[in-house]
């Protein structure tokens, strides 16, 4: 139920007495006449739907007055800057209860525009604000179908003071974890300028100076410092609180301030983290109310991977995902498959921009790194067959796979999901890279720290596949390909506001630039503020 929020300006105006009866026969001419509303069609239908279901009785106005619960709701949407939307999206409501205060004629306006806004109200908390696929093709969640005049009917049905609306939220505790944190901005709205800690020398324990007040005010005002300190020196209470901020940022955690933690923290101001915090907020409305019993949960921004069974988090590990130019994609599917020792295709697009080159310099590359050449036949050749430097990416017509082995780029095991990206979880040879802060390295599959851990979960038959056994099969060269009976459903999502395992709020950088498209949408959207 989409809208073009300009409506009710020109309602046609039903000059009757404001009896039940003449109430209940003018709410069914109105909502039989949306030319008269001049509403959008869309947003009279709905409400008419829910009215018809009641028969045409109002819900807002009673006599020549609006309701206890008419007042609940209105106040509802004043607020619904907590639950990250925008108030001005609902205003029409509180204008025109006003004005039908003072103006009896007006109370049918009133009603309707509230039973409206509210629908749009539930609409847009539980995920129809947007279409995640309208902005941008790395977003490929299909867009949600609301029924929130069911929604609606029962709620007034089971708590007809309008008090479940008040309640109504999204359940997921990373989603309640970030409305807290939204409510801590709201409050700071208002408060003095957050200061710029300028570009210069690292600075690290035992530093003196201008630079270090500016430092300890971000921090203080952060709630990272609040321990006695000494004023414009890195001492040790200023050195924790570093530490402690680059932990919850993701950054390494050696309590030296260099550029990337200067730049994280001058992007600490009260509305960038209102805005991170409403991007993130909005991401979990397009997730699944009931993400499954187990599953598991990719986090991009934050490169890590979490598995979850009946709410519990059962394992967490690190991820590698995809570079800046091979991002890896935000969808939903299953884990369906695990393969031991894979061979691997390597994708025409990465043989002809990574591997080619390589080739050129050195043909023994491919042999070196256990890959067999094949070419457009499906014939296998000799790489020092080929005479390279007349090869280029438009002529290239190779196969090229990697055997299974040590050097595999896929590592020692693989898990496949169900996708249009051909995109999956793996292992990695090149286990030092986890060590990294920023793990953006990969060609866009996502590549697990843990893939034994991994493996067990989705397996989730300690008698059939114990650690020992999935261990024993990563062994060799020997490729074994296992279906899961119960396909695991994994979630690759894009989170700069997560909580860790304690609970606490951690930040990310906007690293694919996907949390500034969506802000762009919101702020974008035809008749609205943010």
């Amino acid at each position: 139920m989409r809208r073009v929020f300009i409506f009710f300006v020109a309602i046609f105006l039903f000059n009757l007495t404001v009896s039940a009866v003449d109430l209940t026969t003018a709410l069914r001419s109105k909502l039989d006449n949306p030319q008269a509303l001049n509403a959008p069609s869309d947003l009279v239908k709905n409400a008419a739907q829910y009215y018809k279901q009641r028969q045409f009785q109002q819900i807002w106005v009673e006599g020549n007055s609006f309701t206890t619960a008419a007042r609940i709701v209105l106040d509802v949407l004043k607020n619904a800057a907590k639950e990250g939307l925008e108030p001005h999206d609902y205003k029409k409501a509180s204008k025109l209860f006003k004005e039908a205060q003072k103006n009896p004629a007006r109370l049918l306006d009133a009603e309707i525009a509230i039973t409206s806004l509210v629908l749009e109200y539930i609409d847009d908390l539980m995920g129809e604000r947007l279409n995640p696929r309208k902005i941008g093709k790395a977003l490929y969640l299909k867009a949600k179908n609301i029924d929130a005049v069911q929604i609606m009917k029962d709620g007034m049905r089971t708590d007809p003071s309008a008090k479940w609306l008040q309640v109504l939220t999204i359940q997921h505790p990373e989603y309640q974890m970030l409305k807290k944190e939204l409510a801590y901005y709201l409050g700071r709205q208002g408060q003095s300028s957050y200061p710029k800690l300028s570009l210069g020398a690292k600075i690290e324990l035992g530093n003196k100076g201008g630079r270090i007040e500016t430092l300890q005010w971000q921090l203080s005002s952060l709630g990272y410092l609040s321990g006695v300190h000494q004023q414009g020196t890195v001492d040790a209470v200023t050195d924790l609180s570093i530490r402690a901020f680059q932990e919850a940022n993701n950054l390494k955690a050696d309590g030296v301030v260099g550029p990337k933690t200067i730049r994280v923290l001058n992007s600490h101001n009260v509305e960038d983290r209102l805005r991170q915090i409403i991007v993130s907020m909005e991401r979990w409305r397009w997730l699944p109310e009931n993400l499954g019993n187990r599953y598991v949960l990719v986090n991009i921004a934050g490169f890590e991977l979490t598995a979850f069974e009946e709410g519990t988090e059962k394992l967490r590990m690190p991820v590698i995902i995809g570079r800046k130019y091979r991002k890896t994609p935000v969808f939903s599917s299953d884990i369906y498959s695990v393969r031991f020792n894979p061979s691997w295709h390597v994708p025409r697009s990465i043989a002809v921009k990574d591997k080619l080159r390589k080739i050129r310099r050195d043909p023994g590359y491919l042999t070196r790194g256990g890959y067999v050449l094949y070419d457009a036949g499906g014939a296998r050749i000799s790489p020092q067959s080929v005479d390279w430097s007349s090869v280029s990416a438009s002529n290239f017509n190779f196969r090229i796979r990697q055997n299974p082995g040590n050097h595999n780029a896929l590592g020692k095991i693989r898990f496949a999901i169900k996708s249009p990206f051909n995109v999956y979880l793996h292992s990695t040879p090149d286990k030092h890279l986890f060590k990294k802060n920023q793990r953006s390295f990969s060609s866009g599959c996502i590549r697990v720290g843990d893939p034994k851990a991994l493996a067990l979960f989705v397996f989730n038959d300690v008698s059939t596949w114990p650690y020992d056994r999935i261990e024993q099969n990563m062994q060799g060269t020997k490729t074994q390909n296992v279906a899961l009976s119960h396909p695991v459903k994994v979630y690759i999502t894009y989170f700069t506001v997560w909580k860790d395992k304690d609970g606490k709020p951690h930040y990310s950088q906007d690293i694919y630039g996907q949390d500034l498209a969506i802000w762009s949408a919101l702020k974008s959207r035809k008749g609205h503020k943010v």
